[in-house]
């Protein structure tokens, strides 16, 4: 039988296990545990010597001691599809217990080992957009599109609008939407070919994915439809999300936007949007909000008021429909900026050392954070309208900058010489710590240089050459950029949550993995390597309803002025 997690059996049988070289898989506390004490004593030996001890992992002497595993972020996610289960997939890291599963031979009573939000019995999402044209579906696509491909969720868009204009049906006038029987049967074409791509797409995936249905969706008949089409296929759970605006300012950015697609291309503005509103009006008539009695009460549906400001959820039981609801209810389009800054230099990194926590700056170190406080006063006054803590708004003046640091030495340093007197200038600061901010772990090689892990560690070296976005250092507190990317999840909700302008100071494996995720970059390809260098400069981010802008501004130049040192950089950790 299995063994009930935290139980004093199961703790007597982890200890039992690593007596015996047994690699364990259990629970995320005592999985740690167990990993960290049978790596431990291997990880930085030789290869030769690893062959030489006794017990040594394998797939041959790999135990699963309980039925409902929820695994360290190691691995992601995993889709128990069939015998023998499916491929572990998904955000994983080489070189761990979890990772030896890829290879381990599975009995008749495994079933699999499954990430958080991994395992579920309706594991295929399609979410379903509901609302009138230029409601702001399009920004809600986009927004679940970059944080789910960050997290490492497939996901796929279906466009009912694109498939109208692939069939050579594009810049149709507002005639096409009418109550017309004909059209609506057209419509009613269109859209059940898209539902069924999106639903081909789904099944063809092997982990938990998404599917997003972007149509109008507007009736509950067509509603009903796609219920009990999901319903039929096993597995695939039906999730809708309504947008309705009565914005006027929200709106009219929207025609705009609108009137560019390729429906309006090279027509007059008058005329497109005489037509364009047209289309709207021929929706209107047949709209019907979603409520709670369809579906004979189960439908899961997730309601949003003008783009975030109110938001309603109904059914939302599951893991990542849940966590989709909790970060649709955070999301704005509120202006705003968000610096993206190394901490300072400090000693340690001078000299090379993997995760430095010294506290202690250097010269240059001590020029830069002067010189990017002048920046921010000089940004601060570009942006009037930063005035969104309800306070602040009521008093006529900026809310105060919100610093976002870890709790590393040299990033409360870099702070307290940033910022040395609280409005020091006009700038009002507030700070706040947190550990999801300091570096990735380096385990048992924090504070070796990357000359002596070459050297000394040549095995361990060639394993993060080989895969750098899974790769986890070993020893107690290694991790990998997956798991940064894992615990970096209540950091993008805050950020997408606050409507003034941030600052976040942090080491380069952070900073890369938050400026993958406002800039959509390819996480396990690209994300690692980014050159986020000069080393001393600031990237800008400005997210909005259609995107989200960079620019970087180097500072280097100013540091240098001030500064007679030449510096080797090559040693710099990246």
């Amino acid at each position: 039988m299995p063994l009930v997690v935290g139980s004093d059996a199961q703790r007597a049988s982890v200890r039992t296990a690593i007596v015996l070289g047994v690699g364990v898989v259990v629970g995320t506390g005592v999985l740690a545990y167990a990993e960290l004490k049978s790596r431990r004593r291997r990880t930085l030996q030789s290869p030769e010597e690893k062959r030489k001890t006794p017990g040594a992992l394998s797939k041959s002497n790999l135990v699963l001691i309980t039925d409902d595993v929820e695994c360290a972020p190691t691995v992601r996610r995993l889709l128990t599809g069939g015998e023998p289960p499916c491929p572990l997939s998904g955000f994983g890291s080489t070189g761990s217990v979890t990772g030896m599963l890829r290879q381990h031979s599975w009995g008749e009573h495994c079933t699999g080992v499954y990430g958080l939000g991994g395992y579920s019995q309706s594991s295929r999402i399609l979410i379903c957009m509901v609302g009138l044209p230029a409601r702001g579906k399009s920004y809600i696509n986009l927004m679940l599109i970059r944080y789910l491909q960050w997290s490492g969720f497939p996901v796929k868009d279906f466009n009912a609008g694109n498939l109208r204009r692939q069939q050579g049906m594009s810049g149709v006038s507002a005639d096409f939407f009418a109550n017309d029987k004909d059209k609506i049967a057209l419509r009613e074409q269109i859209a059940s070919a898209v539902m069924e791509d999106a639903i081909t797409w789904l099944k063809e995936q092997v982990s938990v994915c998404v599917a997003i249905f972007d149509a109008t969706n507007s009736t509950k008949k067509r509603r009903a439809e796609i219920l009990k089409r999901c319903r039929a296929s096993n597995g695939i759970t039906a999730v809708f999300v309504e947008s309705l605006c009565d914005d006027p300012v929200v709106l009219e950015a929207n025609y705009k936007m609108k009137l560019g697609n390729d429906d309006y291309k090279g027509m007059d503005p008058v005329v497109a949007r005489a037509d364009f509103l047209a289309r709207i009006q021929a929706y209107t008539t047949r709209y019907e909000t979603i409520d709670d009695n369809e579906g004979e009460g189960s439908i899961s549906y997730i309601k949003l008021f003008n783009v975030g400001r109110k938001v309603t959820m109904h059914n939302c039981s599951g893991y990542l429909t849940s966590q989709l609801g909790f970060y649709l209810s955070n999301i704005h389009i509120t202006p705003r900026r968000i610096w993206l800054v190394r901490h300072a230099e400090s000693v340690d990194e001078v000299h090379g050392r993997l995760g430095p926590t010294s506290g202690t700056l250097t010269a240059r170190g001590t020029r830069y954070c002067h010189q990017l406080k002048k920046y921010l006063l000089q940004r601060r006054g570009d942006l009037p309208n930063d005035r969104s803590d309800s306070t602040a708004a009521a008093l006529g003046v900026e809310s105060p900058l919100l610093v976002l640091i870890g709790t590393a030495p040299v990033h409360v340093a870099t702070c307290a010489t940033t910022f040395p007197h609280t409005n020091e200038d006009g700038l009002e600061i507030v700070a706040m710590n947190t550990s999801l901010l300091n570096e990735l772990g380096g385990g048992d090689l924090a504070g070796v240089t990357y000359e002596r892990m070459r050297s000394e560690y040549p095995h361990v070296w060639e394993e993060r050459q080989k895969d750098k976005f899974r790769f986890r250092y070993p020893g107690a507190g290694g991790e990998s950029y997956a798991d940064v990317v894992g615990r970096l999840q209540p950091i993008i909700i805050e950020l997408e949550r606050q409507r003034r302008s941030v600052l976040v100071i942090s080491h380069l494996a952070v900073q890369r993995c938050l400026y993958a995720y406002f800039t959509g970059c390819p996480m396990e390809e690209k994300m690692p390597h980014l050159d986020m260098d000069p080393r001393h400069s600031v990237v800008e981010l400005r997210p909005g309803p259609f995107g989200c802008s960079v620019e970087r501004t180097n500072l280097e130049s100013e540091v240098e002025a001030l500064s007679h040192e030449s510096v080797d950089r090559s040693r710099y950790i990246t």
